[in-house]
C-alpha cells in the first residue's frame, strides 16, 4: 500500500525565540529576493531588519508592499524606506497600496534552493515582529508558494503605486491633522497618493499594436509556471519587454512565429521574480473570437497599407499604443474577407 506524504505546518507565535524577528534574522542573509505585504510598518519595526534587506538588495532584489489604512503606518518610517529606496538605486522598492482596507501581513523568501512563505498577524512592527498575541503560518510547500506568489505580484503591479516624496509629505500633514480620530476614519488616498491612484478599470479602454516574433525558452516557461496560473488557466503569453500593457487592454497581435494576425485581450500581466533569457515582463492573453484570426499574407499586407495603418511589415514590429479608431480601422480590415 502507498503511503501519503505529510507536510509538517510550522507556526511562529512570538514566544520567546520562536519569533518572526528571529526568523528573519536567519532566513534574510541568504535571500536572493525578499517580497514583503504588511499593512502597517513603523520605524521600531523596521529598524531591526533593516539592515538584513539593505544587504538582500544588494545581492538581489527586495520588495515592500505597504497601505495607509488606519493612518496606522508611519510617517518616518516611509522616509526611511524613501532613503533607503534611493541608496539602493531601486533594488529595494517600495509602493503604496490603492486599496482602502489593505491589511495582508505576508513575508515572501527566496533563496537559491528553495522558498519560504510567512503568513499570519505579523505586521512590520515592534509587536509584529516580537511580542506576544500573534500567530504565524510558514509555508514552504512550492505549491503554496507560487500561489502566494502569484497574489503578491497581482497586488503590486495592479493595485499599488509608487513611493514617492510628495505622498509622505501630504499623508504625514493629514494624519497630524486628523489625530487621535484618524483611524476611525477613511483615508483619503486620492488625495495623498495623487493622480497615480487608478480609477476602476474601464475594460478595454486602451488599445494596442504588439507583436510576437519568436518563442519563449525552456527556462522562462519553467520560471512562469513556478509563479503564475496562465499554464492552468490556458492562457497564451509573450514578454513584452517594458510594463506596458494592463488587463483588460486589447491588442491588434502579429504573430509572425505562425504568421497570423489576431485581436486578443490582455488577462493579465507579471514580473517574474528573477530575470530570464527573455526578460521580465510577460503579458497573458486570449483570442477574441468575434474577429477572425487572419493570416499574414501579400493581400492582407497591401490592405493594411492601403488603409494607412502600416506602411510595410517592419513597421509592425514593434509594441504601440493606438487610439480607439485606429483600433476600430485594424479591424475593419480584418474581417474583409
Amino acid at each position: 500500500m502507498g503511503k501519503r506524504k505529510m507536510s509538517r505546518v510550522n507556526m511562529i507565535e512570538n514566544a520567546g525565540p520562536n519569533s518572526l524577528k528571529a526568523f528573519l534574522e536567519a532566513r534574510l542573509p541568504s535571500a536572493t529576493q525578499v517580497d514583503i505585504a504588511a499593512a502597517f510598518v513603523t520605524q521600531a519595526g523596521l529598524n531591526p531588519v533593516l539592515h538584513l534587506l539593505h544587504r538582500a538588495a544588494a545581492r538581489g532584489r527586495v520588495r515592500l508592499l505597504t497601505g495607509l489604512y488606519e493612518c496606522f503606518t508611519e510617517p518616518q518610517a516611509l522616509r526611511t524606506l524613501l532613503r533607503v529606496q534611493q541608496q539602493t538605486a531601486g533594488r529595494l522598492s517600495v509602493r503604496l497600496s490603492t486599496g482602502k482596507r489593505f491589511h495582508w501581513k505576508a513575508y515572501l523568501i527566496r533563496r537559491r534552493s528553495s522558498s519560504t512563505a510567512v503568513v499570519g498577524s505579523s505586521n512590520l512592527t515592534v509587536g509584529g515582529l516580537w511580542q506576544d498575541g500573534e500567530l504565524n503560518v510558514v509555508l514552504s510547500s512550492a505549491a503554496h508558494v507560487r500561489a502566494l506568489y502569484r497574489a503578491f505580484e497581482k497586488a503590486w503591479g495592479h493595485r499599488s503605486v509608487g513611493l514617492h516624496p510628495a505622498q509622505v509629505e501630504r499623508y504625514a500633514r493629514y494624519r497630524s491633522a486628523a489625530g487621535v480620530t484618524a483611524r476611525a476614519r477613511s483615508v483619503p488616498l486620492s488625495r495623498i497618493l495623487g493622480a497615480a491612484v487608478p480609477h476602476k478599470p474601464i475594460e478595454g479602454q486602451r488599445y494596442w499594436r504588439a507583436y510576437v516574433d519568436g518563442t519563449l525558452s525552456h527556462k522562462t516557461e519553467q520560471v512562469l509556471h513556478e509563479t503564475t496560473n496562465w499554464s492552468e488557466s490556458r492562457y497564451y503569453y509573450f514578454n513584452t519587454g517594458q510594463p506596458r500593457f494592463a488587463v483588460g487592454d486589447r491588442a491588434v497581435l502579429f504573430d509572425f512565429v505562425v504568421g497570423r494576425v489576431e485581436v486578443v485581450r490582455i488577462r493579465d500581466v507579471t514580473e517574474t521574480p528573477q530575470a530570464t533569457p527573455d526578460g521580465r515582463h510577460f503579458a497573458a492573453y486570449t483570442c477574441v473570437h468575434h474577429v477572425p484570426r487572419r493570416r499574414m499574407t501579400r493581400r492582407r499586407w497591401a490592405m493594411f497599407k492601403a488603409s494607412g495603418l502600416l506602411m510595410n511589415q517592419a513597421a509592425s514590429r514593434r509594441d504601440q499604443n493606438i487610439s480607439r479608431d485606429r483600433f476600430e480601422q485594424f479591424l475593419e480590415v480584418l474581417r474583409t474577407g
